[in-house]
Formats: C-alpha cells, sequence, structure tokens
C-alpha cells in the first residue's frame, strides 16, 4: 500500500505532483533491495527531486531526498549524503510526518559512520535512534517510513550488541514491509532478524512497534559488527518495565511538561504521548502526575 499524499497538499496540481513522488519513493526504496540496482534508484529519484515542483512541499523533497541518502550511504558516497542531509534541513521540523522522514537519514549517516568506524560519538547516535523509536512507533505515520526507520533502528541496535531490541525492530520492519508492498525488502529484514536472533538470546514475542510478531541504510544482509556497549539501562527499578519511548515520556511528564509540550519535544503527536502516560500510569500503578512528579524527582535528585 502507498503512503497517502499529506492531508495539507490541498492544490490539485501539487497534490498529483505529491502522488508522483510517493509512487517514485516506492519504486525506488524497492530497488534499494538489490544493491546492483542503486544507480537507477539514483536516477529515478533525481529526476523527481530536481523538479521545480519539488521544492513547494518540504515534506515532499525530504521524502525523496531521504531516499537519496540511503542511495550514497550504499554506494559509500559519504559526503554526498552529509551535503543532501544539511540540504533538507534535518530534525527542525515539529510536524511528526517530517520529522521521521529527517531524523531516520540523519540517523542514517551516523549508523554509517558507526559501523565503518568514522569518528562518531556512540551516545550520539544512540539520542538519535530513542528519538527516532518513539517516532517510529507512532501508528499515524506513512507505514513505510515506519518500515524503513525500524529497520535502520534494528540495526542500529545490533551494531551496539543489543541484540535483544535489534531483534524486535527488525521483526516489526519485515511486518510493516510486507503490509507496504514491499516483500523483498520483508524477506531481507526476516533474514537479518534470524541473525541477530542466533547471534544473541530473544525472549517472548514482544514486538516493539505493537504489531503482530511474524517473523534504511541497508547494509548487506548478515552484517553484524561489534562495538563496545554503551551504558544506556535504566538505572532506577521503576523504569525497568517501561519501554525506551514510555521511559522518555515518563521523565518528561515528570518533570512538570504538559502533553503538548513532551509532544514538540519528542517530535510525536500529543495523542501518542497521552496513549504512552496512560501505559506509565497503568504499569506504575498511578493515578496522579504528583505520583509520577515525586518518583522522577528522586531519581533526578540520586
Amino acid at each position: 500500500m502507498l503512503g497517502a499524499a499529506p492531508a495539507t497538499l490541498t492544490n490539485p496540481t501539487e497534490q498529483n505532483f505529491a502522488e508522483i513522488a510517493f509512487h517514485t519513493r516506492q519504486l525506488a526504496v524497492s530497488m534499494l533491495s538489490y544493491p546492483v540496482r542503486a544507480e537507477r534508484a539514483r536516477a529515478l529519484v533525481a529526476i523527481v527531486l530536481d523538479d521545480p515542483q519539488t521544492g513547494q512541499s518540504t515534506y515532499v523533497e525530504r521524502l525523496l531526498a531521504s531516499v537519496l541518502v540511503d542511495v550514497h550511504l550504499l554506494l559509500g558516497e559519504r559526503d554526498a549524503a552529509q551535503s543532501l542531509c544539511n540540504r533538507i534541513d534535518l530534525c527542525s521540523s515539529a510536524v511528526p510526518a517530517d520529522a521521521l522522514v529527517s531524523v531516520r537519514a540523519a540517523a542514517a549517516l551516523a549508523v554509517f559512520d558507526l559501523r565503518f568506524g568514522v569518528a562518531v560519538d556512540p551516545d550520539q547516535v544512540i539520542e538519535l535512534i530513542c528519538r527516532l523509536e518513539v517516532l517510529a512507533a507512532d501508528t499515524g505515520g506513512d507505514q513505510l517510513e515506519r518500515a524503513r526507520a525500524a529497520l535502520l533502528i534494528g540495526r542500529a541496535w545490533a551494531l551496539l550488541d543489543k541484540d535483544r531490541s535489534a531483534a524486535m525492530w527488525l521483526e516489526s520492519a519485515a511486518v510493516l514491509f510486507e503490509r507496504t508492498g514491499q516483500p523483498q525488502w520483508s524477506r531481507l529484514t526476516r533474514q537479518e532478524a534470524s541473525t541477530v536472533h542466533q547471534a544473541g538470546v530473544l525472549s517472548g514475542g514482544f514486538n516493539a512497534m505493537g504489531v503482530p510478531s511474524t517473523v534504511g541504510t541497508p547494509f548487506p544482509s548478515g552484517s553484524h559488527l561489534r562495538v563496545e556497549r554503551p551504558q544506556v539501562q535504566p538505572t532506577d527499578d521503576w523504569q525497568v518495565g517501561l519501554t525506551p519511548a514510555e521511559r522518555r515520556v515518563a521523565l518528561l511528564i515528570g518533570g512538570g511538561r504538559s502533553n503538548r509540550e513532551a509532544a514538540a519535544e519528542l517530535y510525536v503527536s500529543v495523542k501518542t504521548v497521552e496513549s504512552h502516560v496512560q501505559s506509565v500510569f497503568r504499569k506504575l500503578g498511578m493515578h496522579r502526575r504528583s505520583e509520577l512528579a515525586n518518583l522522577v524527582g528522586r531519581t533526578l535528585a540520586a
């Protein structure tokens, strides 16, 4: 299923061009599942990206540019990918759909650097991946972009030697790729999930994105690079039972942010924050924000 053009595109000509851009994105992503077709994907995206109409929609421009970032990274053209990331003004949008595309492209570059030994701070990579987790878990987002984000998240956690998180996200990506008419990506992602399963221990059928468990920047299938594991585990017992997204929301809400403020800071919808807050309260057995504030306050003061 192709992603629908954003509702903000009301002009018929602009709407039609957006549909062309979405079809182009779909085909180019499919091509990237076969590395030998990377040059064809580059040519296809470049034609539409260079069209003057593309500049009339920031979202469409970012959508196509983010695919071209993947092409550059697949071909080892890091500087070109960096230049393109700068062009599309990454991480600046407060609109979840825009932010998902932008943050994923920035994270793709950071993960590329991590994988190939380019000087990069692992903590910065983790920060980008954690932000991307929240955006990708928003079920209101474009499903193909969520699939691409989930694949990147899974690969990032595998690089950081966190096999359980990696496998969960890869399984989610496989499901979403299948739903969006990308069977080759779904198959490759399942293979990667299987490789991660074999490399580590995965328990249960928990799915990181809340979709049935059936089991980017494209890396060779089976690639599994080890680096020193960063310390990213929660330091307080109350956080252990929460997902990464729930922990971030809990810390913000417990720190005094409103749902709207937390949503803006995490680049997600208010509805997503509300859902996480309800889940946090249920898991912690709480009913009031003041209780969470006391808990978070003790954590920050420790």
